[in-house]
């Protein structure tokens, strides 16, 4: 398409994660691994702008929809301005998750500058995502909502209907190519509508819970919970409180799931906040959260070095030379198998 750069040098280096090729992050300790974890979100307080609420309206799942079965997921990201980290999720989606499971794709991205949102076009333009590209800053959450109100869109008009939403930060690595089948087996035999890591992330198997999850990596049932008596992903430090809260009491069960613990991925962390702090954003509502909370956590995994530098080799492998087009193709090949 016009206006992408004919080259992105592998669309940058994964933020704050040293080349995996001659090692990885340090691991951390048991008392940094606690603080860590403490300091994972930002106050318990709403954070919005100063000057208008920016908050996504909800559009409800249509009742009676459904695939045409199987396991369907339709996985929704929301990126501003961390392209390399996107690129490996999208690599992760298309190329590691097991193949027929992943069948839509949405991007949100809120007013990159640094080619996130021509290479969501380009690869919106080869069918791979659905591409929203925001003119301004919505935040994660109201971004979240917009890409989720994509999916109920195209289950409305017959146009596309998946089984469950997987909401992902844009700084995951996927590294088992069975995290739905895990994940849809576990809400299965809990009856569960939602999973997600564990705010604290910490181990344990699949159990039932009213304590508070992460959400880089939340599993749901669209039917049950992408409706009008909850409130939707917002402008929050933390965007699924209300929502979680919503489902809680109107008695549906939420599921606590190791995606990270049991390294079905890998989350980064920080990854959006890095980047605040390194722009010094001044705009950004998060920018004084931001300057002490910007390091990577790992989800607290000690063999974060290993699990990214093997991914890191899988991915440089497939991508040949780093190039824009090398890229697109990459993820364009697997088109067949959604």
């Amino acid at each position: 398409m016009s206006g992408c750069p004919a080259k992105l040098a592998f669309l940058g280096p994964i933020t704050a994660l040293p080349d995996a090729l001659g090692g990885g992050p340090a691991v951390l300790t048991a008392v940094e691994a606690c603080s860590c974890a403490a300091r994972y979100r930002p106050p318990g307080e709403r954070l919005r702008g100063d000057t208008r609420d920016v908050d996504e309206p909800m559009r409800p799942w249509p009742v009676g929809t459904s695939s045409a079965g199987g396991v369907s997921v339709g996985a929704v990201v929301v990126n501003w301005n961390t392209r390399g980290l996107l690129a490996r999720l999208l690599y992760g989606l298309t190329h590691v998750v097991a193949p027929g499971h992943v069948t839509e794709i949405v991007v949100v991205d809120n007013a990159s500058d640094d080619g996130s949102a021509e290479l969501g076009a380009a690869l919106a333009d080869a069918g791979v995502i659905r591409f929203v590209g925001n003119t301004e800053q919505r935040y994660h959450g109201p971004g979240l909502t917009q890409g989720v109100n994509v999916l109920a869109e195209l289950a409305a008009e017959r146009a596309s209907a998946v089984d469950f939403v997987w909401v992902l930060d844009s700084d995951v690595l996927i590294l088992r190519p069975d995290v739905i089948v895990a994940a849809q087996a576990a809400l299965a035999a809990t009856g569960a509508v939602l999973a997600g890591e564990r705010a604290d992330y910490g181990p344990g198997p699949a159990a039932v819970t009213t304590e508070p999850l992460a959400l880089c990596s939340v599993i749901f049932d669209p039917v049950e919970v992408w409706r009008a008596d909850n409130r939707p992903f917002l402008q929050d430090g933390e965007p699924s409180r209300e929502l979680l809260a919503d489902l809680e009491a109107r008695g549906k069960t939420l599921l606590a799931f190791p995606f990270c613990t049991a390294e079905y991925i890998l989350h980064l962390g920080r990854g959006t906040l890095a980047e605040v702090k390194r722009r010094d954003d001044q705009q950004n509502v998060y920018r004084d959260w931001a300057q002490d909370h910007n390091e990577p956590h790992y989800g607290l995994n000690p063999s974060a070095a290993k699990a990214s530098g093997d991914f890191e080799r899988r991915y440089r492998a497939a991508t040949t030379d780093g190039s824009f087009a090398a890229l697109v193709a990459t993820l364009a090949s697997a088109r067949q198998h959604r």
